[in-house]
């Protein structure tokens, strides 16, 4: 019988709360089950950015079916065939039942994975090689992509983008170096932050560079989001008397260009009059 979790139960890949017998006429429902959860779908597709945001979404998905074990490889098939009562060699339908369930999970788990990475993952055709290929890939990054991650962290400049896009592609770039091996710390973290500020922000940097106890990398986050809305708005308010003399500017032109028109029609009008009296 397929044993999972030590005890003769096979747990269906989509019921996560009850167990059912591993028994001939509960297989094609098990493969149901398996083909259910081929069609879940996780938020994160990995890419070659994001890759412990995907981990993470891709190992809590897999305990909540109790798949760890077939997952990581801790589980083995049982054998494809078996003998009967009468001595005879037969297919084991819990062997069937076992390639159905893996071939679901490593089908969802490609599924997750984005184009340009596929071809990494030619020959991998269950469960355990899929997720050992992607491992390993992201564990052997060369010196070269290190280095290249690195000077990318710190060429990123906030620009025109929003504060919590630009906080955003520094934490993608840090996690990635961090799958890799080469840990960014807290402090890297916010001189890069820092770094790429422009100058409208150089009174904050300052506070934040000068405070004792230093802020912590969470609270340079916070205060530079709230610094964000501040300089909108101060910037809102500056704008806003600048508009409103160049509307009395324009007033103050209509109102002398239709007293000039005014004063010629005038001037027009008394100057027929007189030369018809002389």
């Amino acid at each position: 019988m397929f044993n999972i979790g030590f005890r003769k139960r096979f747990i269906p890949i989509v019921n996560t709360l009850e167990e059912s017998n591993c028994s001939k006429s509960s297989s094609q429902d098990l493969l149901k089950s398996g083909k259910a959860f081929s069609n879940k779908r996780v938020s994160v597709i990995l890419d070659e950015m994001n890759y412990l945001l995907w981990k993470q979404q891709i190992l809590l998905t897999v305990r909540s079916h109790r798949l760890e074990k077939l997952f990581l490889g801790k589980l083995k098939p049982p054998p494809e065939t078996v003998q009967n009562d009468e001595g005879e060699t037969v297919s084991n339908d819990d062997y069937e039942v076992f390639l159905a369930q893996d071939s679901a999970l490593a089908s969802w788990l490609l599924s997750t994975i984005s184009a340009p990475l596929l071809p990494q993952f030619v020959g991998a055709e269950i469960a355990t090689d899929v997720w050992s290929t992607v491992v390993q890939f992201f564990a052997n990054r060369s010196t070269t992509s290190v280095m290249t991650l690195h000077c990318k962290l710190r060429s990123i400049r906030k620009g025109e983008e929003s504060m919590q896009s630009y906080l955003i592609q520094i934490k993608e770039v840090c996690d990635t170096l961090s799958a890799c091996g080469s840990f960014v710390s807290d402090i890297e973290q916010i001189a890069t932050i820092l770094n790429g500020l422009s100058i409208e922000y150089q009174s904050f940097v300052v506070v934040i560079t000068t405070s004792k106890p230093s802020f912590t990398l969470d609270a340079v986050k916070s205060t530079l989001v709230d610094t964000e809305a501040q300089i909108k708005g101060f910037n809102a308010q500056m704008q806003l008397p600048v508009s409103a003399k160049v509307a009395q500017v324009q007033k103050s032109n209509v109102v002398a260009y239709n007293k000039g028109g005014l004063q010629q029609n005038r001037q027009q009008s008394s100057g027929g009059r007189f030369g018809a009296r002389g």
